[in-house]
C-alpha cells in the first residue's frame, strides 16, 4: 500500500452525496499543471481525494518526489496536478469563458461524478476517475 492511499479513499457516503447535489456549483476544477489549464471539473465531495490520487499515483513532473518531506515537494502542484476548492465550475467558467451547458458529464455507477470542458480530454479523465473508483472507492 502506497504511503499515502489513505487520503485518497473515499467514503462510500460521499457518493450518495455526489448524487444528490448536482449542481454547476458543486464542482471544481483539476488542474493539469503540465499541460495547463483545466479540463476537467470533479464533484466537491470527491476532488480532493482523486486529486491526491493524480498526484501521487499519476504524477506528470518531478517524478523524483516522493513524499512530502522532499525538499523540491510545494503541494500537489509539484507533482503535476491541483485544485482550486474556492472555484467552482460556475465562477471558473465565467472567467475562462467556457459555456457551462456544452460540459459533457462524466458518470460513474450511474451518478455524475465530473463534466468535462474539453472533448478531447473527457475519455482520459473518464479513465482515471474509473480507476481511482474501483481502487479506492470503498
Amino acid at each position: 500500500m502506497k504511503k499515502y492511499e489513505e487520503l485518497y479513499i473515499t467514503k462510500s457516503g460521499a457518493f450518495s452525496q455526489v448524487k444528490s447535489e448536482q449542481d454547476y456549483a458543486s464542482f471544481y476544477g483539476v488542474i493539469d499543471e503540465k499541460a495547463g489549464g483545466i479540463d476537467v471539473y470533479v464533484h466537491e465531495k470527491i476532488v480532493q481525494e482523486f486529486c491526491c490520487f493524480l498526484a501521487w499515483e499519476k504524477s506528470t513532473m518531478n517524478h523524483h518526489i516522493t513524499d512530502i518531506e522532499h525538499e523540491d515537494y510545494d503541494g500537489w502542484q509539484s507533482l503535476g496536478w491541483d485544485t482550486h476548492i474556492f472555484d467552482n465550475m460556475v465562477d471558473s467558467c465565467a472567467m475562462n469563458k467556457c459555456p457551462l451547458y456544452e460540459a459533457q458529464d462524466i458518470t460513474l455507477y450511474g451518478v455524475v461524478v465530473a463534466k468535462s470542458v474539453n472533448p478531447k480530454q473527457t475519455e482520459r479523465y473518464e479513465s482515471l476517475l474509473r480507476e481511482w473508483a474501483e481502487t479506492y472507492l470503498k
